[in-house]
């Protein structure tokens, strides 16, 4: 089946349209000389008005002889277009049936493979692993593809869980207190660099915090000491005479700081972060 055009297309259609071009263009630039230097005043408004609407009309009898002459050009297009138009929609029907069962056909394709990815999950992760780790997530869309072998998605599973085994290894390393939080997170990611970054900023503040309960505690006894002094040098006038010709002691005070943080992080971590306040008794404040 070929696509012949009878019509010669080169006899048929004009090379040029051809018009006297040269004749108005030299009218019109002699006309629109005057215009190019005008000036509109207070005093000329009116005229500048009716200029414009001459060269208005000027324009628009230009502009509408051109598209009569487009549309007499285009008259043969115009029908030859909508005939090929009908014959692309006869083509068009088929290709959509043959789509419609090809996509069935691939769906299926799919879904069995998808059930040879599950049963190869399986073998590799244990009943414990599946738990942290759903297909699911470990699923990757590759893995359906016709050009995918199971083989390769079998090494793939191999590898992940290796990574896993490796990572969970590397969490036992976080301190105790921090662990269940820490484990938390990657079994969300599956990301041991986020899981670490995570834990290293509680320790942070944890640190941040009991450095601050013990500069109050040091300032507590501090206070406590003064007060135990005043004390007794009320129930010992005569010492305090003495000391007041002496030299005064010199007092150290320690500065209270109230520390405040602004942490970037996911609702996974806020939630696993507001479980570590809770379980170290850790007071705090939503600024």
């Amino acid at each position: 089946m070929e696509f012949i055009v009878s019509t010669d297309l080169k006899a048929a259609m004009p090379r040029e349209i051809g018009f006297n071009y040269e004749e108005l263009k030299a009218e019109l630039e002699e006309r629109l000389a005057y215009y190019k230097g005008v000036v509109v005043t207070e005093d000329t408004i009116k005229e500048g008005k009716a200029d414009k609407a001459t060269l208005r009309k000027l324009r628009e009898a230009i502009e509408t002889r051109r598209k009569e002459i487009k549309k007499q050009c285009m008259a043969p297009y115009a029908e030859f277009e909508a005939k090929v138009k009908e014959l692309v929609a006869m083509i068009d029907e088929p290709i959509a049936i043959i789509d419609r069962q090809l996509s069935e056909f691939e769906t299926k394709r799919q879904e069995e493979k998808r059930q040879q990815v599950l049963e190869a999950y399986h073998q590799v992760f244990t009943h414990a692993g599946e738990q942290l780790f759903p297909f699911e997530r470990i699923m990757n869309p590759k893995w359906l593809n016709s050009s995918t072998t199971m083989k390769s998605v079998q090494e793939d599973l191999q590898a992940i869980r290796k990574r896993i085994s490796a990572d969970m290894l590397a969490l036992k390393t976080v301190p105790e207190q921090y662990r269940e939080a820490a484990e938390n997170i990657y079994s969300q990611t599956m990301d041991i660099e986020k899981a670490m970054e995570f834990v290293k900023q509680i320790q942070k503040i944890a640190e941040a915090r009991r450095q601050a309960e013990e500069a109050r505690a040091q300032a507590n006894a501090q206070e406590e000491t003064k007060n135990s002094a005043e004390a007794k040098n009320e129930a010992n006038p005569a010492k305090n005479t003495e000391n007041a010709s002496g030299t005064r002691p010199e007092t150290t005070e320690t500065k209270i700081y109230t520390l405040r943080f602004e942490l970037k992080m996911t609702r996974e971590q806020a939630v696993a972060l507001k479980a570590f306040f809770e379980n170290n008794h850790i007071e705090y404040v939503r600024i």
